[in-house]
């Protein structure tokens, strides 16, 4: 299951999307030891998983393997670059009062959580516009090694969070340079990447940005 989050994260697949490629792509299936037509985790049981694997430290699981790649000289440190992209989720029809209380950051009490109900309905959704077009669900913020590709570090937020707001949470000390557009360019993350001692993982060393 941990491998099927490692496909999930390096593909930036969301659990729907994850459950049909490993269906459809032999390069998936083999890296999970499957074989055409042996049972494949559905969306539900992902994320389940994931639920219980962030409670006992997913963060810490996936920092060991980040370690077991740089260790194969697959990370190569020579630059990063941060993006963000829209997970799109199923809209879900609730009425006006419950979309207020989730607006408020309440979740409505017939959305039990322990009811077949309530573990359908995701209260951490959010609406978002970009170039004219409505989106609904999360965003991924995601940082790619420039010279493997791999990602290096995510972020996941509703999908109404700015790119720049966690620019911020990206940002490490092996970080040499950092490659980002427009929208993450400002002068509080120039200065944040040039003062040693900011960065979550220690003090940022030469930061630069790019357009």
């Amino acid at each position: 299951m941990f491998k099927v989050l490692v496909l999930q994260k390096f593909h930036g697949l969301s659990d729907a999307a994850v459950e049909e490629q490993i269906a459809d792509r032999f390069s998936f299936m083999a890296f999970l030891s499957l074989r055409p037509g042996d049972a494949v985790p559905d969306a539900n049981t992902l994320w389940d998983f994931r639920e219980a694997l962030e409670r006992d430290g997913n963060e810490r699981l996936f920092a060991r393997f980040g370690e077991m790649l740089e260790k194969q000289g697959l990370i190569g440190h020579e630059g990063s670059i941060v993006d963000a992209s829209f997970v799109d989720a199923p809209r879900q029809r609730n009425t006006r009062e419950q979309n207020e209380s989730i607006k408020n950051g309440e979740r409505p009490a017939e959305f039990d959580k322990d009811t077949p109900k309530g573990r359908q309905k995701d209260c951490d959704t959010k609406w978002a516009q970009k170039n004219k077009e409505t989106h609904f669900g999360y965003k991924n913020h995601a940082k790619v090694d420039a010279k493997s590709k791999l990602i290096i570090g995510s972020v996941t937020t509703s999908a109404n969070v700015h790119d720049s707001q966690v620019f911020q949470d990206l940002v490490y000390e092996t970080d040499n340079a950092m490659f980002a557009d427009s929208v993450y360019q400002s002068a509080e993350s120039e200065r944040y990447v040039l003062d040693p001692g900011q960065s979550p993982r220690g003090k940022a060393i030469d930061q630069s940005m790019g357009s």
